[in-house]
């Protein structure tokens, strides 16, 4: 409900001006606090209370401000005072649990009260920060937390600028400024104040918060869902009030200072079931979808599942395995999370998303050059071995220079060839399907007639897409467009002069994704326009491809010419056409003028008669 009310409430500009206003106060928080952990990094060392937690997340403890003694150092004032493996700590101040202890303030280390539990028994003491040295997985714990606050700062921004129009992307961004939170999830050093507290607050907050917007957003990103997708999402107004209160109960009563032992496994339930919402939303709309919206599903799951996967192994007990101390779980968690928001960001924002068939086959066919470089290198630079001394250093240089310089004149001029053949050799099914594409483009001027131009076109282009579907419109006097030949299921038999596609290909030279145009009735994946000198005189739409692959760049770039061109041949029919009509016109005017002249001569004739 109250989602439904922000949409409502706020236009674009006001969402913009919601993301900006976010995304202004996370940065000021990280530069606040980064400057406050630069030196300490920078001196590998820190103040402490002479003892350690473990490195891991235990859910257990999240409800609780009491810290369990697992490491003492032996010297320690704590130590000293009479602390023992196995007892209980809490801060006096409960945010300097997440805050390493200042060296050189202005009356010399910080000074802090805590509360030491032995048996169930309560002991204030009163400690004094001592040096403690930083450890590598502390650094690269901080400095990767860092990164990526700043990362998810500025995709929010992306985010929330580019797209606010759609509530899925409102919901992404607002997951990208909660994640950028989670700078302050561990141990920070931004001094004991209002700031620290309103950091850690918006952190105990938002956290629960994270895995909703993700559920939000995998539920609303595909404009088609499945029959049991929509019956799933009747479960979101439990789910929505489940995060709310977990929200409110972490900053407001766990944030204050109370014992909440229930927070844990609630958040941890919440956590669980988002995470399986998120990937079922995903997987159901990847398997309702079709082409390069498919493909950006893939996209969405692969980038959920290498976030998602290992960050869940951080919360599974009996998964802390150290390599020379290093947990591997936490390593992998933060590399994960990097990488599946450079994926997020990739399948929503990109224009096109990536074709692994044409990259393999660029791969395939540089990886080939430069092989066949390499060798013709090194033959000539054996053959002309014979002819230069070893120990003449100076003129073995000036051969190796003088046989590269010719190489890279060779190639400039053979690669082009030498890429046509081998991708003839290895691609052939390619390029047999373009060149009959071709064809039909070089045969196209050599009909006579619309109708018969139309058809061979529409065959043709079935023929290229592997029966994939087409539909042709052509301009009606009126405006409006119409079909001439169609074979896409469903789709609008005519389309108004004011549809959105359109009036996105009025003065577009090239393909038009249909996933990016809102209010049109047309159906398929790509849009190609027939324009002459500005004029919009007809367009052709592409069903999806079968299977989970798009159209891949270099079939756009042969269908815009060859649709372009048969776009003029049928501007030339028309010219041809108009100029025999008037012909026509002028021939039987000539007929009348004539007939006109006899009458006349006939009727002069009888009254001189």
């Amino acid at each position: 409900m109250g989602w439904h009310l922000l949409d409502r409430r706020l236009g674009d500009r006001g969402w913009k001006w919601l993301i900006c206003g976010l995304c202004g106060l996370c940065l000021l928080m990280q530069a606040v606090e980064f400057s406050c952990g630069i030196n300490p990094l920078l001196e590998r060392r820190y103040g402490s209370v002479g003892m350690e937690e473990s490195f891991g997340i235990d859910a257990h403890r999240m409800g609780t401000h009491r810290l369990p003694i697992e490491r003492l150092d032996p010297g320690s004032e704590l130590a000293l005072m009479g602390a023992q493996l196995g007892d209980q700590l809490s801060f006096d101040h409960h945010f300097d649990r997440w805050r390493k202890l200042s060296l050189d303030g202005r009356s010399g280390p910080e000074q802090l009260r805590v509360t030491l539990w032995h048996e169930g028994q309560a002991r204030p003491l009163s400690l004094t920060a001592a040096p403690q040295s930083f450890s590598a997985m502390e650094v690269f714990d901080y400095l990767s937390r860092f990164f990526l606050a700043v990362q998810a700062v500025l995709f929010a921004l992306l985010i929330g600028l580019k797209r606010p129009d759609h509530t899925a992307y409102r919901a992404l961004a607002l997951c990208f400024v909660y994640l950028s939170l989670s700078f302050f999830f561990t141990f920070n050093f931004m001094p004991k104040g209002p700031l620290f507290s309103a950091a850690k607050l918006m952190q105990l907050a938002s956290f629960p918060l994270i895995w909703y917007c993700t559920v939000r957003f995998a539920t609303m990103y595909s404009p088609r869902r499945a029959n049991w997708l929509q019956a799933l999402l009747r479960f979101s107004m439990p789910a929505y009030t489940g995060v709310v209160a977990c929200s409110v109960a972490s900053m407001i009563w766990f944030g204050l200072g109370f014992e909440a032992p229930w927070l844990g496994p609630l958040t941890l339930l919440l956590l669980a079931s988002s995470m399986g919402l998120t990937l079922l939303s995903l997987f159901g709309g990847y398997q309702s979808s079709g082409g390069e919206m498919r493909q950006r599903h893939a996209w969405l799951l692969a980038s959920f599942c290498i976030g998602s996967i290992p960050s869940a192994l951080v919360w599974t007990p009996g998964t802390d395995v150290r390599l020379a101390g290093v947990p591997l779980n936490i390593v992998l968690a933060l590399c994960g999370q990097g990488f599946m928001y450079i994926g997020l960001m990739y399948a929503v924002l990109k224009h096109r998303v990536f074709n692994f068939d044409f990259a393999v086959s660029r791969a395939v066919v540089f990886s080939a050059i430069s092989l066949l470089v390499l060798l013709a290198f090194s033959i000539v630079k054996w053959l002309t071995g014979h002819w230069v001394q070893a120990h003449e250093q100076g003129k073995s240089m000036l051969v190796d220079t003088a046989i590269a310089m010719v190489i890279i004149v060779v190639l400039s001029r053979v690669q082009i060839s030498m890429e046509t053949r081998i991708k003839n050799l290895l691609f052939s099914h390619w390029h047999e399907n373009e060149q009959a594409l071709r064809r039909f483009a070089k045969e196209a001027e050599h009909y006579t007639g619309t109708e018969g131009l139309l058809s061979g076109l529409h065959k043709a282009l079935e023929r290229f897409t592997g029966q994939s579907g087409c539909v042709i419109y052509l301009r009606l006097a009126g405006g409006g467009y119409a079909q001439a030949f169609n074979s896409i299921p469903r789709c609008a038999h005519l389309l108004d002069p004011d549809d959105g596609l359109v009036a996105a290909l009025r003065g577009r030279a090239g393909a038009q994704a249909l996933a990016e145009v809102n209010g049109t009735e047309a159906r398929g994946a790509h849009a190609f326009p027939m324009s002459y000198r500005g004029h919009l005189n007809g367009l052709v739409v592409l069903g999806e491809k079968r299977g989970d692959t798009s159209y891949r760049p270099d079939e756009l770039a042969v269908l815009e010419f060859v649709i372009n061109r048969v776009g003029l041949d049928l501007q030339a029919l028309a010219a041809a056409k108009m100029e025999r009509e008037l012909i026509r016109l002028a021939k039987t005017n000539e007929a009348q003028r004539e007939q006109l002249a006899k009458l006349e001569g006939g009727h002069h004739a009888s009254r001189s008669s």
